[in-house]
């Protein structure tokens, strides 16, 4: 089963937010923070104008949320420099998904925005 309406609406508030707040009216053409939903997975991504084709738009993945409702929590991954998504084991899970974005926003390591 795919998200439900109340989850969906919870994921536009919070991650939806989230990259609201991080786009800057002035640098919308040349850079946009967004997110997709496929299954269970949400990820954010920058999109942006490729660096050596500007004319090709090219979409970054920041993060990876996985909802397991199973256990009702949401996992968090990184994309490593393999291009593969990994754990984040400094703070994996969280059945508050607000947790888990205050954590990609701040990010601590360096592991989400660089």
């Amino acid at each position: 089963m795919v998200f439900n309406d109340l989850e969906l609406k919870l994921i536009d508030n919070e991650i939806g937010g989230l990259c609201r707040k991080l786009n800057q009216p002035e640098y919308k053409d040349e850079l946009s923070i967004e997110y997709r939903i496929d299954k269970h997975d949400v990820v954010i991504f920058e999109r942006r104008p490729a660096y050596n084709r500007p004319n090709e738009i090219i979409d970054l993945p920041v993060a990876k949320f996985k909802y397991v409702r199973t256990k009702r929590e949401w996992y968090l991954f990184w994309m490593r420099s393999d291009l593969k998504w990994h754990s984040y084991k400094p703070f994996s899970s969280s059945a508050n998904l607000s947790d888990l974005l205050t954590e990609v926003n701040s990010d601590p390591y360096g592991c989400f925005w660089g």
